[in-house]
């Protein structure tokens, strides 16, 4: 599982390396746990949006 705390956003998504993505969508969400199996041992990166659009993304978290 990764979780991740942020200021509030809309979208919180969960990408990596195997094809996969995993899509959590609200009003301020602070904080989400995603479970990461799907993207085995490779690695994943999240992207978060806040409600205007703006994004921002982590570097490559290695599984």
């Amino acid at each position: 599982m990764i979780t991740v705390r942020s200021s509030p956003v809309s979208k919180l998504l969960l990408t990596g390396g195997a094809p996969g993505l995993q899509v959590v969508e609200g009003e301020a969400l602070t904080e989400c746990s995603l479970p990461v199996a799907m993207f085995g041992r490779g690695f994943c990166r999240v992207t978060v949006q806040d409600a205007a659009g703006g994004r921002a993304w982590s570097n490559p978290i290695h599984l």
